[in-house]
């Protein structure tokens, strides 16, 4: 009987003690690893909402007039979807900031009020009200209420806010102070301390006693269906916050707050993404706050899950061990938690077999399952990747500063210098009258098939098919754009020999190069857009391309190509000073005679 006594404590305390264990690493994994997952990806977001935003029309979204400007309703779409889509954010909205009067201003307010709304903020503490189904609420620091309620800030009581109502007059003090009066109405109007609010007024400065002094009190009006936050409002908060806002702005660097911080509605993390000019530098910011109390209902909702699972493991370990079979447990558990690990560090292929005839079967071959699922998939992705390349080349891209293609947005551009290679076939419309459109398809892409791999190799890449011609751009060493002209003249060379006795036209190129700063982008519009490079210079080497027919060579670049070669490596020699269609600049041109 002792020893039976004995073994149901073992029992039960071995269960605890695995339970307990579990549990902490669930905890630790769960609550802090995952947060902080999560509070980088809302990170990600605010950057890549920073970066969808075009900085100069950013700036011009800052006054009443903004509303009436389609890019502000579009923008506003743009970020009231997010909110929709991700209900945990609070709060989101972008700033601009004001260099002459050194203030951030609202631009775009994400949040569409859904009644009136009054808003008081302060320094120091914020809340807004607004009616519903006849009866006033107030929300402050993410909780409502319907009447009187104190004022916190650091965890300290600053002041108390009382609400009288009297036959649908409503009054608001602030510690005996009336800082508001309104009555029920379709239509608030709210008379101040100095002034009325109204639909036609809808932002008041004023000051009232506070402490030994006084404060200034900014009061708001959202109305129903439009933005809370009107363009060109100042944006207020605690003196802490506001040099914080202004710290990170100067730095130029996105940022997500470690641990979440006192404003004047609450503690909250808040994500900032960096508006970036075209010359990359800080314009304004997009806001992503996160409020601590629905981050804690995040967590808790982590922890609820987990604890499903918690409590039938323990029930399951402390039938197990009392009936004497630890060792069933514990080793499929190791190779359980073993595989997991594997998964983790992306090992899919392999296979763990268990055969206990329970659970532990199960999941293992839930486990297999999910691994082979997470493998297609993954393929899948990688296949696409693959794809889109084709069509969005990996250096397009990499120009850009994207990773990849879902971050591109429409408008999304820069400026550089780049070499740009035009290459075309001679006559090829009167080569393809002569034949069949299958044979033409097979004929030009067996020569494409040799050309892609030539520019890729000298360092360019394509950036179109202009049918039979090629557009290629050089970031790098103008060198490398002349190596691959001399190289595809070669290629030509050797294809035509292919050919011989084949029944095959000849085939003859032309390539024109040229150097000059260009805009690399995105046009279009949000359903279908493309990438493209606008400049003169681009225009330019179409025309000394097509000259190629003129003099009768395969290859002509530009006198600026020339100066940027230095020592000439190929026989060269100078053709003619050419005007360009519509321009007043002529271009010195020049043959470039391969060996």
């Amino acid at each position: 009987m002792r020893i039976r006594r004995k073994m149901v404590v073992l029992s039960v305390l071995l269960s605890l003690g695995i339970s307990l264990a579990v549990g902490y690493s669930i905890y630790y994994v769960a609550i802090e690893n995952y947060t902080q997952l999560f509070l980088k990806s809302k990170l990600d977001l605010a950057k890549a909402i920073a970066a969808s935003i075009d900085a100069k029309v950013h700036e011009t979204l800052v006054d009443e007039k903004a509303k009436k400007n389609p890019e502000y309703q579009r923008y506003l779409r743009y970020l009231n979807s997010v909110t929709i889509t991700e209900p945990i954010i609070t709060y989101l909205y972008t700033l601009y900031y004001d260099k002459i009067n050194k203030q951030f201003i609202y631009a775009i307010d994400a949040q569409i009020a859904k009644s009136d709304i009054i808003w008081v903020e302060t320094q120091d503490f914020a809340f807004d009200m607004y009616l519903k189904n006849g009866e006033l609420l107030i929300e402050y620091d993410r909780d409502t209420y319907k009447g009187d309620f104190d004022l916190f800030k650091d965890g300290k009581k600053i002041g108390q806010i009382e609400v009288q109502a009297n036959d649908g007059l409503y009054t608001i003090t602030l510690d005996e102070t009336v800082i508001l009066e309104f009555e029920k109405s379709e239509k608030l109007s709210v008379k101040t301390r100095s002034g009325l609010l109204d639909h036609t007024t809808r932002t008041i400065e004023g000051e009232i006693p506070y402490g030994k002094g006084k404060m200034a009190i900014y009061y708001y009006l959202s109305v129903k269906g439009e933005s809370q936050s009107e363009p060109g409002t100042v944006f207020q908060d605690t003196e802490a916050n506001l040099k914080k806002q202004m710290d990170i702005f100067q730095s130029n660097q996105d940022y997500i707050d470690e641990q979440p911080i006192y404003n004047i509605y609450g503690r909250t993390w808040v994500a900032r993404g960096i508006i970036r000019d075209t010359s990359g530098n800080p314009s304004g910011i997009v806001n992503v706050e996160l409020h601590e109390k629905d981050i804690e209902q995040f967590r808790y909702s982590i922890v609820r899950s987990f604890v499903l699972v918690v409590v039938p493991l323990t029930i399951l370990v402390f039938i197990l061990v009392y009936a004497g079979v630890e060792k069933v447990l514990i080793r499929p558990l190791k190779s359980i938690i073993g595989r997991v690990k594997e998964i983790e560090e992306g090992e899919m292929s392999g296979i763990l077999v268990l055969k206990t005839g329970d659970e532990f079967e199960m999941l293992a071959d839930n486990l297999n399952m999910m691994a082979i699922m997470i493998n297609s998939q993954t393929l899948d992705l990688e296949t696409q990747a693959k794809s889109f390349e084709r069509f969005v080349p990996k250096e397009f891209l990499k120009q850009l500063g994207k990773a990849v293609i879902p971050t591109i947005s429409l408008g999304d551009s820069i400026e550089k210098e780049m070499t740009v290679l035009f290459s075309d076939i001679w006559s090829f419309t009167a080569m393809s009258e002569k034949m069949a459109p299958r044979d033409i398809f097979t004929y030009l892409n067996r020569y494409l098939e040799k050309a892609g791999p030539i520019i890729r190799s000298h360092g360019g890449f394509i950036d179109k098919f202009i049918g039979d011609a090629i557009m290629a751009l050089f970031p790098g060493n103008p060198r490398n754009a002349v190596d691959a002209s001399v190289a595809l003249v070669k290629a030509v060379e050797e294809f035509n020999q292919e050919n011989e006795g084949k029944n095959l036209p000849i085939l003859k190129i032309g390539v024109g190069i040229h150097i000059g700063r260009l805009i690399l982008g995105t046009i279009g519009e949000m359903e279908r857009m493309d990438g493209t490079v606008i400049s003169d210079a681009v225009n330019a080497t179409s025309r000394i391309e097509s000259l190629t027919r003129v003099y009768q060579t395969s290859i002509l670049v530009s006198g600026e190509i020339m100066e940027k070669l230095g020592e000439n490596p190929y026989q060269s020699r100078y053709m003619d000073t050419v005007a360009l269609k519509g321009k007043e600049i002529e271009l010195k041109i020049y043959q470039i005679i391969p060996d």
